[in-house]
């Protein structure tokens, strides 16, 4: 069994082996990398910062409001 296996493999050596791609492909290949990639947008650390702002606030409001105001608390510790 091993040795029609060794025959067939021997008879058959060039369709084993691995080409590469074509030298036409591979320029196609090579002019998309050399192309720029479109910048994407990002978000800046202001944007970043201003969301934040924007959660604490909203944050605040819906803690806060839903309270009745005889059970706030002023700051100076009165009722």
């Amino acid at each position: 069994m091993s040795n029609k296996l060794e025959g067939f493999v021997r008879d058959n050596k060039r369709e084993f082996e691995v080409k590469g791609p074509s030298d036409a492909l591979w320029s196609k290949i090579e002019a998309e990398l050399d192309k720029k990639q479109p910048k994407r947008k990002a978000f800046k650390m202001y944007q970043w910062m201003s969301i934040a702002a924007m959660l604490v606030l909203y944050g605040r409001d819906l803690f806060w409001l839903p309270i009745p105001k005889k059970k706030r608390r002023n700051f100076s510790g009165r009722y």
